[in-house]
């Protein structure tokens, strides 16, 4: 079988990712997705939960039990696509 010199194989090269820069950088897109997660449950989901359970520990029924479950309705979604996606990155940066 003949190679040619000329020819580079790319599995012999060293991916990007395993560079000091490529790791800071998926260990960066982490950080900014948990940071997102962070304010997101802090702004939003954080409040409806302390009143629903001041509404529980007081065994009452908040008069606004529908808009809160609606608000928190409306950011589970983008919160487990984002720690979803930090998973992910995490993984994908141990694996490579």
């Amino acid at each position: 079988m003949h190679r040619h010199l000329t020819t580079p194989r790319l599995a012999e090269l060293p991916p990007a990712s395993s560079t000091p820069r490529g790791r800071r950088q998926k260990f960066g897109a982490v950080l900014v997705l948990l940071v997102v997660w962070l304010l997101l449950h802090l702004r939003v989901s954080a409040p409806i939960n302390r009143a629903l359970t001041a509404a529980a520990d007081k065994q009452e029924t908040p008069a606004n039990a529908r808009a809160m479950q609606h608000g928190w309705d409306r950011i589970i979604v983008p919160r487990t696509i984002l720690q979803g996606l930090a998973t992910a990155a995490l993984c994908v940066s141990l694996i490579s």
